[in-house]
């Protein structure tokens, strides 16, 4: 795959993996094309072929994060070694001294190539990155700036070159530069499905989210901090490119949520993959749609990251020649204000924005938990929410959560104080606090509690529910 194809999600580990099968006069630009985005995903502005590479077309030139670099891509069945250093050192005294230069290679370097870098370090710097260190970082297993910044001070302070250890044992972890893989869809009982279509009042105000975290939990005064940053995106194409490089600057879940909100209907489902790909597929949506359909349509994605929450949301006008992206806002909730905010930079780089500024929240902004007279609902269930991969086997789906038909739309069932918004759409979303194996059977489903959290741009529901009684355990 490549950044003009029609998907707008870009596999990098996967397109690295494909690789190994191209022919061995092509392999090597495309494996260019992968680093370039790999650096861009990293918060570098990155560029093949520059000018500084003539006469040569083999190399790339990113710079960010105070690092500029010239690197080489080189995929090739001999061992890189002296004649190749040689080489982009030549290049490299063209250039001013601040620039490094990179070898990223598959195939082994050859013997006495790292005392040959060594040796004329004082002339130029050149990092050298071996194969386990190229997979590692496609398979998002490594931080690019991280792994740059170890080999520089190794080579400046030690004077040695650097390379990553071979772990004994590896530990699968969530990809820093791939979007995470789809884990959890819906179980109609008619068959999975990835996404779930709804009637609703006209545009529901809200979001849901199978969990609220506090990120003001432990924080003793207030409820941490926030920003919100405006994105400058018309396109569902540049709002793909940002949302790829948020695995780097945030970290992003298999969990999180988004629904589609139209006139009349809305659609709901878990992912980023998911978003995109429904974002996109709009004529798809529509053509199954229950209701009138307006020109515009509102997609808000909720999520935690390591260091807090995050709501994602945009409006989308569509026409029968193209789709038009606006109103497009990151919000992000913190523990606090970072004390170091140039942590953010890459984020702010990457949103076409100087700087992100955080601010205090008061305590009233913390995540409520509601028991009142919604508590013991009992619940038509229309469908169930299923994580496929809960435990380390792929083969122990467990039940996380519910589709349920929503008790305060159109009745005159109210929904509790600050909840109101809730009574907008056809069902809620509901997680489940006892999770349950698929095949496991309860006599009903109630609510237990609903918490909230309100965002600049809209609340976030996460209805709580719980089973009554189980006959059958495994």
């Amino acid at each position: 795959m490549t950044p003009e194809s029609s998907s707008l999600v870009w596999d990098l580990n996967r397109d690295f993996r494909d690789l190994a099968a191209e022919k061995p006069h092509r392999r090597g630009y495309s494996f260019e094309d992968l680093l370039v985005e790999l650096f861009r995903r990293s918060s570098f502005q990155a560029r093949k072929n520059p000018a500084a590479a003539k006469p040569r077309q083999s190399d790339f030139f990113a710079s960010g994060g105070g690092i500029q670099l010239l690197g080489s891509a080189k995929w090739q069945q001999e061992r890189v070694g002296t004649p190749e250093v040689d080489d982009l050192l030549s290049r490299l005294r063209e250039l001013s001294p601040s620039v490094l230069g990179g070898i990223f290679s598959m195939s082994d370097f050859a013997a006495g190539t790292e005392e040959h870098v060594e040796k004329h370090r004082r002339d130029r710097e050149v990092l050298l990155f071996d194969p386990f260190e190229v997979e590692q970082l496609f398979a998002g297993k490594a931080r690019l700036q991280e792994l740059l910044t170890r080999k520089l001070e190794a080579l400046r302070e030690d004077a040695s070159t650097w390379f990553m250890d071979r772990p004994d044992q590896t530990w699968p972890i969530p990809s820093v530069v791939d979007l995470p893989e789809r884990t959890i869809c819906f179980d109609t009982g008619r068959g999975q499905a990835f996404t779930y279509a709804a009637a609703a009042d006209r545009f529901p105000s809200f979001a849901f989210s199978l969990e609220i975290h506090d990120p003001g939990w432990g924080v003793p005064y207030g409820s941490g901090a926030q920003t919100c940053l405006r994105l400058d995106v018309t396109s569902l194409e540049q709002l793909s490119a940002f949302i790829h490089t948020l695995p780097s600057h945030l970290g992003l879940t298999h969990h999180g949520s988004f629904a589609v909100h139209q006139a009349a209907d809305s659609w709901y489902g878990f992912g980023m993959r998911e978003m995109l790909e429904q974002s996109q597929n709009w004529e798809a949506r529509y053509s199954r749609a229950t209701g009138t359909l307006h020109h515009s349509e509102e997609i808000v994605y909720t999520d935690s990251f390591a260091d807090g929450l995050l709501v994602l949301s945009f409006q989308q006008r569509v026409s029968a020649s193209h789709a038009r992206i606006s109103a497009c806002e990151l919000e992000l909730r913190l523990p606090g204000i970072p004390a170091d905010p140039a942590q953010y930079s890459g984020l702010a780089t990457a949103a076409g924005i100087r700087e992100v500024y955080f601010t205090p929240l008061p305590d009233s902004e913390s995540p409520r938990f509601v028991r009142d007279e919604g508590v013991g609902i009992q619940l038509e269930i229309l469908a169930r929410i299923v994580a496929l991969e809960r435990t380390a086997s792929p083969e122990d789906p467990h039940v996380v959560g519910l589709v349920a038909k929503n008790p305060y739309f159109r009745t005159e069932l109210e929904p509790p104080a600050r909840c109101t918004a809730l009574s907008e759409s056809e069902v809620l979303i509901c997680s489940i606090t006892d999770q349950h194996g698929i095949d496991d059977k309860s006599d009903y489903y109630r609510i237990t509690g609903i918490e909230f959290l309100e965002f600049a741009t809209r609340p976030v529901f996460s209805v709580r529910c719980t089973w009554n009684q189980m006959p059958r355990l495994h």
